[in-house]
């Protein structure tokens, strides 16, 4: 074994991987622009409907004023709005017992693979089911093995700053795609 970590997790380090996963996974930036692309058409229905029947005056301009300004509060409160769901969600999956994520685990890595272990449940996986490796500032490593699951390595989960970089020199030969994000 090269690396041994123990992870404890909270619901806001779950919250925070699924926000960064909605933010940056080709899943999530395809979720948004299509929520986006559906506001704009259904917005922007009525006033092209307006101008078509009634044509272009002053009075269906000034009509068509409050769907412009619905259609941009839309675009500026999608993320917070889908955050907030988000949240919620987290809650109410707390409310019925069942959290999609471990509170405490240990995750392991030997030369060709990694496991995690907890207390229901032990996975190994070897590094080429890594699609990507994510290093969030001073926060977080996430280790997805899909667009839109993973693992979550807080950085207190390392010994010292010396075993970080160690550790992540040592999964940058192990994976092929590993990001920095502030």
């Amino acid at each position: 074994m090269l690396f041994t970590f123990k992870v404890y997790l909270t619901d806001q380090d779950y919250y925070e991987f699924n926000k960064f996963t909605n933010a940056n996974s080709r899943f999530g930036k395809k979720l948004f622009l299509f929520m986006r692309i559906i506001f704009v058409v259904c917005i922007l229905s009525v006033p092209v409907s307006t101008f078509v029947s009634d044509g272009i005056t002053k009075d269906t301009v000034i009509s068509v004023i409050p769907s412009f300004i619905l259609l941009f509060l839309l675009e500026l409160l999608l993320i917070p709005f889908v955050n907030l769901m988000l949240k919620l969600n987290i809650s109410l999956l707390k409310k019925s017992g069942k959290m999609p994520y471990s509170q405490s685990s240990v995750i392991e890595f030997f030369e060709n693979s990694f496991t995690e272990t907890t207390d229901t449940n032990k996975t190994e996986h070897t590094y080429s089911a890594i699609e990507k490796i994510c290093v969030i500032g001073e926060k977080y490593v996430f280790i997805y093995i899909s667009s839109v699951s993973g693992y979550i390595i807080p950085f207190p989960a390392f010994d010292s700053f010396k075993q970080r970089g160690e550790f992540l020199e040592f999964i940058k030969g192990k994976c092929p795609e590993i990001k920095y994000y502030k």
